[in-house]
């Protein structure tokens, strides 16, 4: 699994300046995770806290 620098957490009405904070630490070599990296069909609380425990 991979390590994160950042966990990002968010309001739902904040979509559009997450990605602007996704886009800036992906353009720095800034490892990061949100909830925009959850996977469809996949237990979406185990995949938070796991993205939690990498940062």
């Amino acid at each position: 699994m991979a390590q994160y620098n950042v966990f990002i957490s968010h309001k739902s009405s904040d979509k559009e300046q997450l990605k602007k904070i996704e886009n800036f630490l992906t353009e720095n070599n800034i490892s990061w995770w949100s909830d925009s990296k959850l996977q469809p069909g996949l237990d979406w609380t185990k995949q938070i806290e796991d993205g939690m425990l990498l940062c």
